[in-house]
């Protein structure tokens, strides 16, 4: 009847523990909550679907730093330097110029999409598990009030999270740094395929011919296409052409390292302050929502007085059936 104030208390305290137990489970890859035809109670395998997501976004929606319009626009910035910069230089603000623009709305629309949906999948696994342990006996009120109280700590977890990936995101705008080795080994190989194969694009043979050089790098994601423009125009270009593609495989290089730098850490981030966040922000706040909860439990004086009069009736009816029985 949860008619006392220690039934109700006592009845929220277990649905509480349950959910938050569950809520970590999920977490932690246990795909039996819920059933296994539930699959929004698999929140791990949800998160890691979405932050692949990300990666994917990040690794195919970038700017190509290897066609021609970037090959032009680094050319232009590299004339406005001299006098300054030697022409085989790359300065910080050309890179900076090209690189900047298209990396930050970038990795803003994308992580933007991405927070927004692990935020969704978490409060939707959480709305299954109440619906699970509470089901339809338990007041609408209640259910309804649970689900409120946790969707507000989530947004201002979330409001924490979006500050920490945009001090994030500015870092990977404004500052060049890394200490991956894929930077400087894939503009070594650049390098080393032009060396290998400097003579025979010069003298124009073996361009079209296999071996030529222009597969070379694909380990390293130097893409063939690159390569082959590169050889093909390699006979008319001037030293300062060369320095140009040159740059524009740094570019590459340092955005690839900034991809999955980012995506790592952003994975990471969200993992731990919204997935094993939210629980840890159920623990914490369990005694304010219990105590929040306990209105909503309340029952309505109309049934609070139909269940009175029904015990009495009860009480007199047991009565009744003692003095038949002593008849």
């Amino acid at each position: 009847s949860l008619a006392t104030e220690h039934e109700r208390r006592s009845y929220l305290h277990d649905k509480l523990s349950a959910i938050e137990r569950d809520l970590w489970q999920c977490a932690k890859a246990d795909t039996s909550i819920g059933g296994h035809e539930c699959t929004v109670t698999n929140l791990s395998a949800r998160v890691h679907d979405l932050l692949n997501e990300l990666a994917d976004t990040l690794r195919t929606k970038q700017r190509d730093f290897l066609n021609d319009e970037t090959k032009q626009a680094l050319r232009a910035a590299s004339k406005e330097s001299l006098g300054y910069n030697l022409s085989n230089f790359l300065n910080g603000d050309a890179f900076r110029t090209i690189f900047q623009p298209a990396t930050e709305r970038l990795l803003k629309s994308s992580t933007d999409a991405v927070i927004n949906k692990v935020h969704v999948a978490v409060c939707t696994c959480f709305q299954a598990l109440v619906d699970h342990h509470m089901g339809d006996g338990v007041l609408a009120a209640l259910t309804q009030a649970l689900v409120n109280e946790f969707n507000d700590l989530m947004d201002a977890q979330v409001k924490a999270v979006q500050t920490h990936v945009e001090i994030m995101r500015d870092a990977e705008c404004n500052v060049t740094h890394t200490t991956n080795h894929y930077y400087q080994q894939t503009i070594d190989k650049f390098k080393e395929i032009v060396s290998c194969n400097n003579h025979a694009w010069k003298s124009g043979k073996n361009v079209y011919c296999e071996p030529n050089g222009i597969h070379d790098g694909e380990a390293l994601e130097i893409p063939h296409d690159f390569m082959d423009r590169v050889s093909q125009s390699f006979r008319n270009d001037s030293n300062d052409a060369e320095a140009i593609r040159t740059m524009q495989i740094s570019l590459h290089a340092y955005w690839k390292v900034v991809q999955k730098r980012y995506a790592d850490t952003v994975g990471v981030l969200l993992i731990n302050q919204l997935v094993f966040g939210a629980v840890k922000m159920l623990k914490k706040n369990n005694y304010t929502l219990l105590t929040d909860l306990l209105a909503s439990v309340q029952e309505d004086p109309k049934v609070a007085q139909k269940r009175k009069k029904l015990n009495h009736d009860l009480v007199q009816l047991e009565r009744a059936m003692q003095l038949i029985r002593s008849i």
